[in-house]
């Protein structure tokens, strides 16, 4: 016989209680994944934003070049080398437009100088400057030196080429003096927008410029050596004044368009800043932990609107074994539950029946038993001295007969 324990919990609560326990486990080991792996999650990400800007900032660097680059080609193609005042204008304009460059001139094929930013340095002979004789075979951009200006020597980069006449040959070469200043302003703007230390280092391991936003320590012996050639690479983190910094470098940073071979090293700290939004692992579990409590919210509203029916349906029958009749209300929530409910109206439908007929039948039982007994009463009152037979008594027993003529 089965025997009911009680205190058990319901369908509804022990399906809560198993989806918080697999909620926590599932929680409890996210935050452990956290801890453990989100510190190389963050340092692999922000080794990749280093490199990434990088080539931004390279990118930048090269298309400032660039405007200058076909600025001067523009001009080499159509100044006149016989317009003595056309070329003086030429030449103070240039100086005037922007700040960048820091003098101009041309000469003529045999290395006078015929007009010179300001007059400086007009009629003299430059057929001995490299950047004259670079540019009779080539257009030359030089790395940087120092160039006399008046009193003041500053460093410049030379930007020269051929002018050639509508015969293709050669009848001059006019110069730009790019001031190393600007490209350094230029270089320091980027590389804080991007939260970055940027160094430009030459062919020959110089770092003519740099912006050193978050240590001022220069770049290792290594890492300039390798960029000094031209090779892509990260060199992974080193501390440095107490921080850790990841370090990569880009190369060719004026691309091939442009005949100037400098790489760029960059580095970042190690940790996402302000400068790169993003979460800490505490904020991170926080985070699991709102999504974990969400999900539980869902789950119990879905479990509760799912098992509340078959719990009702349960009532209707613990009141069913005790005799009484209630009709489960259908519910449409789950199949099962529809089932399950139609199965027990059909069954208290049907008790209902088996009920009426054992009444019908008792209630036979009693008339039936009501008359024997009302028959044994007159045969135990009739007289010692008999005066009707026994045949009578039985006629008695049996009920009045019926005439023959009633009966047609």
């Amino acid at each position: 016989m089965f025997r009911r324990k009680s205190g058990g919990l319901s369908l509804s609560m022990v399906l809560i209680i198993g989806i918080l326990c697999v909620v926590a486990g599932a929680l409890g080991a996210g935050a452990i994944v956290v801890a453990r792996y989100q510190d190389g999650f963050l340092r692999a990400a922000r080794a990749e934003a280093t490199i990434r800007g990088g080539e931004a900032v390279a990118l930048v660097l090269r298309n400032a070049m660039m405007r200058e680059w076909s600025s001067l080609d523009a001009v080499s193609k159509n100044v006149r080398i016989n317009s003595s005042s056309g070329l003086q204008n030429f030449t103070d304009a240039v100086v005037a437009s922007g700040g960048q460059i820091a003098w101009a001139g041309v000469a003529d094929v045999h290395g006078w100088l015929l007009a010179g930013s300001h007059r400086v340095g007009e009629g003299r002979d430059v057929s001995d400057e490299d950047w004259f004789k670079a540019a009779i075979t080539r257009p030359s951009l030089s790395d940087v030196h120092r160039h006399r200006f008046g009193d003041n020597p500053e460093p410049v980069l030379d930007m020269s080429r051929g002018i050639y006449d509508a015969d293709g040959f050669l009848t001059g070469v006019v110069v730009y003096k790019l001031r190393l200043s600007w490209l350094q302003k230029m270089l320091v703007e980027t590389s804080a927008d991007l939260g970055l230390d940027s160094f430009l280092v030459t062919r020959s391991g110089e770092v003519p410029a740099q912006a050193a936003l978050h240590s001022t320590a220069p770049p290792s012996s290594q890492a300039i050596a390798t960029a000094a050639r031209g090779i892509s690479r990260d060199y992974g983190y080193s501390h440095q004044n107490g921080e850790e910094l990841f370090n990569a470098s880009v190369p060719g940073v004026f691309g091939e368009d442009l005949p100037l071979h400098w790489s760029l090293i960059v580095r970042s700290p190690a940790q996402i800043s302000a400068a790169v939004p993003g979460m800490t692992a505490t904020q991170t579990v926080l985070a699991l932990i709102g999504i974990g409590l969400a999900m539980v919210l869902v789950l119990v509203l879905i479990i509760r609107r799912t098992t509340r029916p078959i719990e009702q349906l349960v009532a209707s029958a613990r009141k069913l074994a005790v005799g009484e009749i209630d009709y489960p209300l259908a519910s449409r929530t789950s199949r099962d539950a529809l089932e399950l409910g139609a199965a027990l109206a059909q069954l208290q439908t049907r008790l209902l029946r088996l009920r009426s007929a054992i009444g019908v039948r008792r209630s036979e039982r009693a008339t039936d038993q009501a008359a024997e007994e009302d028959l044994l009463a007159q045969w135990s009152r009739r007289p010692e001295t008999e005066e009707q037979s026994d045949e009578s008594w039985r006629n008695l027993a049996e009920g009045p007969k019926k005439d023959p003529r009633d009966a047609a």
